[in-house]
Order: structure tokens, then sequence, then C-alpha cells
């Protein structure tokens, strides 16, 4: 490539910089305004109507084409594209590759944000949407919406009904993702693909597509290796020059919200992490005092938001200049205050934040919440970081992802549930309103992950459920045909045979697997989905899905596999429908089955603690203990108070040997359980300990010989009278023949302790072998006392410690015969006759100790 052709890729490069930021030094758009430069002078002033009407556009869109309707319309779409692309001799004004490259790009982006401003963002989109099709689509337009609905299904999920003008997104997704491998020559076109597909997913009744997502990925790795400074040459470094480093955190957030859709965590930390490196933006959560209500006396410390630069450093930005934002709805409250009120409001610094910087505050706080628990200090986390970014109101999509983060935390609490209320009408109605201008409206549209708005107006929807306004709700459902909701504030009024009629009547209008699925949740019928699923052409993972449940409620577990299995087939990120596969698997005793449906539920979403627990438990049934027992800690991971799961992983650590981590475990039991008793681990530990045994790795177990009796000190102040935990403990500390005089003396108490739980348990005597134990117990005491006394130097203390085992051993003996004696033939039974002798025999043998003493 010749210098001249460098300067001019230099150059489109910087064109298509101009549209990201969406301000452009093109200010001519005359007839002598090179095509190229028209379409982006059009494009950065937000006029993406008068895009569609230029020449260049009208050819791609073959607009003006005189042909017969005799192909879909997305075929004939991608053959006028490929031709406009490969004929360079009929367009003088667009005369190099280059260029009809970039007029296709510019195309496509003024029909998605076309798009996106009527369903996302307004004010509403004037004229009509046919006026970009050839005549003969015009004169067909009742066919041509619903081949272009049948264009967008994906992976047998079809789109939202209602959106307005789709004609445009399949426009835009025709040019964009169909044809991009022809735009080799756009330094964005992979970062336009990428932003398309994230509408799409936004369309589909399903939430997670695997092909989407597919594609998603592969656009964030075309776009990523565009970024790596490895690969950058002479003509792209425009695009990677500091002055356009706002940019590349615009693509970090874009990428990082997407990954948090598709469950991949940690790519999106890594993606959000980048962005703040980029920006040089420290964000942490710190403390102030301050008061939150009106009638607090002392303040108390609050959680605030604290954000600074690095040394000197700016993003630099082109701002678009003020422009209204949505309106803050304030708390009317008779006890709170709208915001809280720091005593000192300079103790926190505050910096002004560009719009870039906010979106990126944001996708920290978002990226924040998804990867915690949730609970209370999560949600007043969150509340920090909103109530900082509504302080600098400067960008309409930032403030109104803001707000409307605040408004879903606000719907719990009855203080404020109204204000969230309040908050969502005016975010929905601000969609009509004509201030400000939808260039305004979209600048960071992607970068804040803004819904739909008819997932606003659902939102709201499920606010007024809360308050109590089931039929307020119902009509909004009815409006934006979200059925299932309909039916569930049908059933709420307890008018059930409404629910019923209001799907049979849609279904008359038109059959879908979906509306036959809804009539089965409806009625419980199996033969609804059935037929949805025949309708589909088998496509429909819904379909499968619910008769996989109905099986599974009526036990059926095998045909519930069956069916739960068909239904991942088509979509493979159904979390539940993994979830549902591995307990339908453990029901049937098909653990293979429950093991595989548990492990691609982690994989998709990793922090499922109970998925986790679950394929634990499925890898004990198998037999593999190691596998569960690295499960568990996984589980024990995403939630460390679960005191089942620290129960599990107690046991899996005894059967594997893995004698430390077991300690741990029985440690974190206590914190749980104050009292928690498992004699048959603490047998385990103790063997181990007393006879040296090799744990899972090949190390001796005495080395944990302290660790166990620490952890037998803190079990016996809680649990006093467990005879069994007492003898254990007696036997860590060898049981009266150590070597240890201390030891010993340990020994012994434990053994009086032991034998003083037993012989209080009522009716020990009357059962011949808890009679048995006890005497056992009794002997055991009896030879540690005597081994004890032996190393006494003072007579008189081994007298007294050989006295007590004597009156001890003396009682048991008499207890048991008085129990067990046959009064006819004045014979104790056999069982117990031999262990009385033992008895006998060692009272003679202390009372000779003691009398030698007394000598």
């Amino acid at each position: 490539m010749d210098a001249r052709a460098d300067d001019s890729h230099v150059l489109r490069t910087s064109l298509e910089l101009d549209i990201l930021n969406g301000i452009t030094c093109v200010t001519d758009v005359g007839e002598n305004t090179a095509e190229v430069d028209r379409l982006c002078g059009h494009l950065c002033k937000g006029d993406y109507g008068q895009v569609l009407k230029t020449a260049a556009a009208r050819n791609i869109l073959g607009t003006d084409r005189d042909v017969p309707a005799r192909q879909p319309y997305p075929d004939f779409l991608s053959r006028q594209v490929q031709e406009y692309l490969s004929n360079t001799g009929d367009d003088t004004a667009c005369d190099t590759p280059l260029d009809r490259e970039l007029c296709v790009l510019q195309t496509g982006i003024a029909c998605l944000q076309m798009f996106v401003q009527s369903n996302w963002t307004g004010p509403p989109v004037g004229g009509n949407q046919t006026d970009i099709l050839p005549q003969a689509y015009r004169q067909e337009q009742k066919d041509l919406l619903e081949t272009v609905g049948q264009a967008l299904t994906c992976d047998g999920e079809s789109v939202y009904p209602l959106c307005s003008n789709l004609l445009y997104f399949l426009a835009a997704r025709t040019l964009l993702m169909d044809n991009y491998h022809h735009l080799t020559h756009c330094q964005t076109a992979s970062w336009w693909g990428l932003r398309c597909v994230w509408v799409h997913q936004q369309l589909m009744e399903e939430s997670r597509l695997p092909s989407l997502q597919k594609l998603a990925l592969k656009y964030i790795q075309d776009v990523t290796e565009k970024l790596s400074w490895s690969t950058v040459t002479a003509k792209e470094e425009v695009l990677f020059s500091d002055s356009c480093r706002w940019l590349q955190v615009l693509y970090q957030l874009e990428a990082g919200y997407t990954c948090l859709h598709y469950y991949q965590y940690k790519a999106a930390q890594e993606h959000f992490s980048t962005a703040a490196k980029l920006a040089r933006l420290q964000v942490e959560l710190t403390g102030a005092m301050g008061k939150r209500t009106r009638f607090q006396r002392g303040d108390k410390p609050q959680l605030v938001l604290q954000v600074c630069r690095e040394g000197d450093f700016q993003l630099e930005q082109p701002e678009k200049g003020d422009a209204p934002t949505p309106k803050d709805v304030a708390l009317d409250d008779d006890t709170l205050l709208n915001q809280m009120k720091l005593t000192d409001p300079d103790q926190v610094e505050a910096a002004d934040l560009s719009s870039v910087e906010q979106a990126l505050v944001l996708g920290l706080c978002i990226n924040r919440k998804i990867n915690n628990p949730k609970d209370k200090l999560t949600e007043e986390e969150v509340l920090a970081y909103v109530y900082y970014l509504l302080g600098q109101p400067r960008d309409w999509s930032v403030q109104t992802a803001a707000l409307l983060l605040r408004s879903r935390g606000e719907k719990e609490s009855s203080r404020k549930v109204e204000r969230s209320m309040m908050q969502l009408q005016s975010l929905v109605d601000q969609y009509k309103s004509s201030t400000p201008s939808a260039h305004v409206r979209l600048s960071q549209l992607y970068s804040v992950a803004l819904p739909p708005r008819w997932i606003m107006e659902r939102e709201l929807a499920q606010v007024l459920i809360s308050l109590g306004a089931v039929s307020s709700a119902l009509d909004v459902f009815l409006r934006l045909h979200m059925w299932e909701d309909a039916i569930t504030c049908y059933q709420q009024l307890g008018r059930y045979q409404k629910a019923e009629q209001l799907i049979r009547d849609q279904l008359a209008v038109q059959e879908t697997p979906t509306l036959l699925c809804l009539l089965g949740d409806v009625t419980g019928e199996k033969q609804h989905y059935e037929k949805a699923w025949e309708l589909s052409n088998h496509r429909s993972a819904r379909a499968q899905r619910s008769l996989g449940w109905v099986n599974f409620k009526e036990e059926k577990f095998s045909e519930a596999i069956t069916c739960f299995e068909k239904s991942v087939e088509i979509n493979g990120l159904q979390n539940s429908v993994w979830f549902a596969l591995g307990c339908a698997g453990m029901s049937a005793q098909r653990y293979d089955v429950s093991a595989r449906g548990f492990s691609r539920c982690v994989i998709i979403d990793y922090d499922n603690f109970e998925a986790w627990n679950n394929l634990a438990t499925s890898y004990i049934r198998m037999n593999q203990k190691q596998k569960a027992f690295r499960a568990l800690q996984e589980s024990l991971r995403c939630n460390f108070e679960h005191w089942k799961i620290w129960e599990n992983y107690l046991v899996v650590c005894t059967d594997i040997g893995e004698f430390e981590e077991l300690v741990a475990a029985y440690h974190r039991m206590l914190d749980l359980k104050d009292k928690h008793a498992d004699v048959p681990v603490l047998e385990v530990l103790v063997d181990a300990v007393s006879q040296d045994l090799q744990d899972n790795s090949g190390r001796p177990a005495s080395r944990l010989r302290g660790k166990a009796v620490e952890l037998f000190g803190r079990l016996t102040s809680k649990v006093t009278s467990n005879a069994q935990i007492w003898r254990l403990y007696a036997r860590l500390h060898g049981d009266g023949h150590s070597e240890d005089a201390q030891e010993n003396e340990k020994a012994l108490q434990c053994l009086q302790k032991a034998h003083r739980c037993s012989t209080q348990t009522s009716g020990w005597d009357r059962e011949p072998a808890s009679a048995g134990e006890v005497m056992d117990q009794a002997l055991l005491l009896a030879q540690a006392a005597m081994a004890v006394s032996k190393r006494k130097t003072n007579s008189t203390e081994a007298i007294q410690t050989l006295s007590a085992a004597k009156m001890a051993l003396r009682q048991v003996g008499t207890k048991v015969r008085q129990g067990h004696t046959d009064a006819m033939t004045g014979q104790v039974q056999e069982d117990l006759a031999g262990r009385l002798a033992d008895v006998d025999q060692t009272l003679a043998t202390i009372q000779d100790l003691i009398d030698s003493l007394r000598s």
C-alpha cells in the first residue's frame, strides 16, 4: 500500500472514530460532499433517517431496485450488499473498496440506532420502516413482517412480538453481522457487531441463547485483538492513541456487561478491571459520619463512595454539551431523608467525572452486585454508588441506569417502594418526551446496558403488584402482550377461568409454541406442551422444559430426564434446566446423569453453591469421593455460612483422610451450630492421630495431635454430657498409659467425666448392652487410675485416686447385679457374668494397692 493509500486508511479510521464519538468535523453535507463523509455527518448529528435517504444507503438496501419479491428479503439484502461491495464502477462517490465498506457499515449503524431509538430510548421514530424496501416488498407487507420475525428467530426462540420497527433491526443485522466478514477494512465493524448481538439478545423471549453467546464472544475476541498493542500497525495507530483512550473504556464496559449476561464472571471482572486501569480511577467504599433520618440526633457512620484519579491523569473525552437528564423523584417520607446528610461533606473526595467515567463507576457497581451474595450490606453498597452518580447528573443514559438501579433496590422497602414506583413511571414516560434528542440519549446507551422500554414497564407493573394494585399491573401486562405475567395476575385475583380464556383467545388469532406452553401451564395438561413441541418442529426448549417439570412432579423421573435433555440440547444456557436434570438424575438414582447436570450448571453459573453441593453428593454416590471433596470446597467458596455443606464436607474429609481439613471443618461447624456432636467423625480423627495413620497426602496424622486436642477442648466446653466424646478425648491423651504424667492425669479426668455422664443416664443398668458398656468404661477408668497412682510420689494422693476409682467400680458392679441377677437361680446373665468377674478382680487389685500404700 502506497503512502497516499495509508493516509486514506488513517482518515477513514478517524471517520469511524467520529461515528463512535458522535462528533465530527464534517459540517457540510451538501451535494459536493463525498458520500461516505455525508453519511458520517448525518450519523454524528443523530440524523439516522437522513442516512437512509442518501444514494449510497438506498443503493445498499436496494430501495430503488425494481425487482420481484421472489426471494426472502434477508437473502435479497445480503445479495444486494455483496453486489454493492463488488461493483466499484457504478458509483463515483464511493470509488474505493474501503469507502464502500464504510458506507455499508454506516448504513447498518443508522438502521441499528433507529431501531434502538424506537425500542430503548425514544423519542418515537417518525416515518415508515418499509420506506427502505423495494416497491415489490412493500406491497407484500403482511407476509414480509412475518418473514422478518422468522428471520430473527434464534435457537427456536422468537423475538418479542411488540418490537417497533423490527425491519430496521433485520437490516442492521444483515449488514453488521451476516456480512461482517466482508467489512475487512473497517476497524470498528466487530464492535458494532457486538452491539448488534447485544440488542438481538434483549429481544428474545429466552434471556440467554447459545448461538448469540457464541457470536458475542467471537466479536469480543476480534475487538480485543485489535486493542492489543502488539498487533497495532502504523495505519491503525489513530485507533489506539491516548486521545481515544475513553473509547477503549467504553468497549471494556460493553464487553464486561456481555460477559456478565452469559455467566462469564471471570472474563467480566477482567474487562471491568481493565476499564478502571485505562481510566486510572480508584473507586472504593469508605465511611463518613452523617444522618439518614429527619429526627436523628447524633451522627452515625454511613457508607459512602470515594472516587479519585491517579495523579493528574484525566480521561480525555469530547463532551456534547449539557442536555436534560431524567427526573430524579424525591423521597416523600416523614422519617427518612431524601439522601443522607454528611456531617462534613468535604470529608469524602468527589471527583468531577466525565460521562464515560460515570459509566465506569456504574459498571463497577453492577459487577460488584452480581458477584456478591444478595444481602443488606450489598444493597447498601449499591446505594452508595448510585447516590454518588445521582449527585453529578451529566449523561442521560447513565442517569437513567442509575435511577433504574435505585428503583430496583427500593422496591423491597416499605418506606421507599412508592418512590420506586413513581421513579419507574417517570423513566417509562420519558420515552415520549421530545428532549433530549435521540443522539444525546444513545451516546452511552451500550456502555450502561439499559433494558428495552417494555422491560422497564414490566418492572413498573411488578412494583404495582407489590403495592396491591394487581388490576393496574394486569392492564400493563395485557397491553404489553406479556401473557404469562397476566396469567399470574388473574390467578392472584382469583379469576382462574379468565386466565385460561385469555390464552385460548390468543390461540384463536395465531397458534404459537409459547402460547400453547402457557395453556399447558394454566390447565396442567401435557398435550399442550406436546403440541407446542410439534408446532415448533422440535425446536422449542420451553415445551420440553415444561414437559420435564410435569413429569418430575408426577415422579416420572426417567421421562423427566429425557425431556430436560432435549431442552438443553436446544439451549445449553438454561441453568435452571441443568439443575433440574441433576435433581431428576438423583431422584432416579442415575448419578451419572445428576453429575452431568450439576457439573454443567456450575460451568454456567460458577457461584451456585447448591449445584456444587449436589454435585458432590452425586460423586459420593458414585464412590468418587476425591471429586466430591473438590466440589464441596467450591460450594463452600460460594457459601461459607451454610452448615449443611460444612457437614457434608466434614464427612467427605473423614472418608478420604483429609484430617487437617476435618479439624478445620469441625471448628466451622461449631461456629455455625454451637453444640455439634459427630462421634463417628471424631472417632476416625482420634484413631488416625493415636495410630499415626497417613492422611490423603501421605503425611503422618500424629502431627495434628495438638490441633485435635484443641478441637476436643473447644467441643467439650460446649457439649459436656456426651460420654463417648469424653472417652475419645481420654484416648487422645493416651487413656492413662502415656509416658507423660500430665497426659495421664488429663486422660483420667476425661474418663471420670465420661463415667459420670454414662451413669447419670436414666436406665443405663436395665439393658444388658448399655450395662456392659458402662462396666467396660469403669474398668478402663480403674486401669487409668492405677497407672496414675503408680506415678504419684504422694501416697495420700495415690490412695485418693484409687479410692475414687474403687467407689465408681463398686457402684457399677452393684447396680448390674441388682438388675440382672435371676431371682430363682441367683445367677447373673451369661453375657454380663464375665465382665462382673473382671470388676471383682480389679476391685481386689485396687484394694491390694491401697493396702500396700497404707502399710
